[in-house]
C-alpha cells in the first residue's frame, strides 16, 4: 500500500494515516492535509497501518492536534501504536486519547 491511497478518507471525518510517517513522506501528507481535508466537529485518524514513524511524523501529529484544536474540533487518534502513544505523551499536550487526557 502507498502512501497516496493510505490518504484517501475513509468517510467525511475519518483520516487513515500511511505505513511510514517519517522525514521523506511528511511534506506530501502535509500538503495533502493542509490543502484536501476541509474543517469538521470530529475527527478520527486510524493509526493501524503505521509501522514506521520518526520525529518528523511526530511533529506532523502534534501539528494535526494543534490544527484541529484551535479550529474547536475534537481530534482522536485511533489503533495507535504503543510506540507513538509513549512519544506524543513527552509533548503533554491534552491529548484525550492517553490516558484520559493527562500526560503526567
Amino acid at each position: 500500500m502507498n502512501n497516496d491511497e493510505c490518504l484517501q478518507p475513509a468517510g467525511s471525518i475519518e483520516m487513515i494515516l500511511p505505513e511510514s510517517l517519517t522525514i521523506f513522506d511528511v511534506k506530501s501528507i502535509y500538503a495533502h492535509w493542509k490543502n484536501e481535508w476541509r474543517p469538521a466537529d470530529n475527527i478520527q485518524v486510524d493509526c493501524s497501518a503505521v509501522d514506521e514513524i520518526d520525529g518528523a511524523g511526530i511533529q506532523l501529529l502534534v501539528w494535526l492536534f494543534l490544527e484541529y484544536q484551535r479550529q474547536g474540533a475534537s481530534l482522536v487518534l485511533l489503533n495507535m501504536p504503543a510506540q507513538i502513544q509513549a512519544a506524543l505523551s513527552l509533548y503533554q499536550l491534552p491529548f484525550p486519547w492517553l490516558e484520559d487526557g493527562e500526560n503526567d
